[in-house]
């Protein structure tokens, strides 16, 4: 596999030309030093830490031997979507000469049939706010249900309403294949301020109902009282009454006593002519 080291004379001139300022020379000088170490890296295999270096490189100064290379280490990684673009800007770059962008598209010729393609289907769908990660990268809003570029093995698909994940699927993608998934969505639950909001409103309707509670307890209370005080006054005023005619019939005054024979006189003599 071709890797443009020997373009370390040409990056220097590529390097070289916009470094007109201090701060410019300085982030020159950066881009060279960690792309000369990127090379050495790859050249003794350790692609992981020679693409942290060329990808450092390119941050501060573009250049086509960068993005090649950078290209070159991500692909053996298994980041061909990633390389692909990384080439597709080398091939179109007015400043690649042809030998390098030659190079970009003998490698896209290569990796680009081995791309994958995924589509996922969110069940349900529709709800706003939902939010796709693979393999717990961010995926476009506009990519959800449509096929579209992922790097072919095991990946792991996840929703996510916020930080709360609603669903996940997993799935093996084969080199070049489209495949299709559903991500069944789990019912939303409350978030914690959702949660705090409803359990103040249900402290507050609480405190209403117990509230309405004293007050219907002390209306029936002053109600008790009044009807038991209106019943002792009819009681008071029946033994009042009482009162007042056993003390009138007490002063009535006696009548005499009458003093003799109550019985009959006797007839003295006999009863002639008169026949029982």
């Amino acid at each position: 596999m071709l890797r443009i080291t020997s373009g370390l004379v040409g990056l220097v001139l590529w390097l070289g030309v916009a470094g007109a300022s201090a701060q410019d020379a300085d982030a020159t000088a950066a881009a060279r030093a960690l792309f000369e170490e990127g090379v050495r890296f790859a050249d003794r295999g350790d692609h992981d830490a020679a693409a942290d270096r060329f990808d450092r490189a390119l941050r501060l100064r573009w250049a086509p031997p960068i993005a090649y290379n950078l290209a070159d280490a991500l692909a053996r990684l298994g980041r061909i979507v990633e390389a692909s673009e990384h080439l597709h800007r080398v091939a179109r770059s007015a400043e690649a000469p042809e030998p390098v962008k030659e190079a970009a598209r003998a490698r896209l010729d290569e990796l680009t049939p081995r791309i994958a393609r995924l589509r996922v289907h969110l069940r349900p769908s529709g709800e706003p706010g939902i939010e796709l990660r693979v393999d717990g990268r961010p995926l476009l809003s506009s990519l959800h249900d449509v096929a579209f570029p992922i790097d072919p093995g095991a990946r792991r698909v996840t929703a996510h309403r916020g930080e709360q994940e609603a669903g996940s699927v997993e799935v093996v993608l084969e080199p070049g294949a489209e495949s299709s998934v559903e991500l069944p969505l789990a019912p939303r639950l409350p978030t914690p301020e959702e949660l705090a909001r409803a359990e103040a409103e249900r402290a507050e309707a609480a405190a209403r109902d117990a509230e309405r509670v004293a007050e219907v307890r002390a209306r029936a209370e002053r109600t008790r009282r009044r009807r038991l005080g209106g019943g002792l006054g009819a009681a008071g005023a029946v033994v009042v009454a009482a009162i007042v005619i056993g003390i009138a019939v007490a002063a009535r005054p006696t009548a005499p006593q009458t003093v003799g024979d109550f019985d009959p006189p006797r007839l003295a003599g006999d009863v002639r002519g008169v026949q029982p």
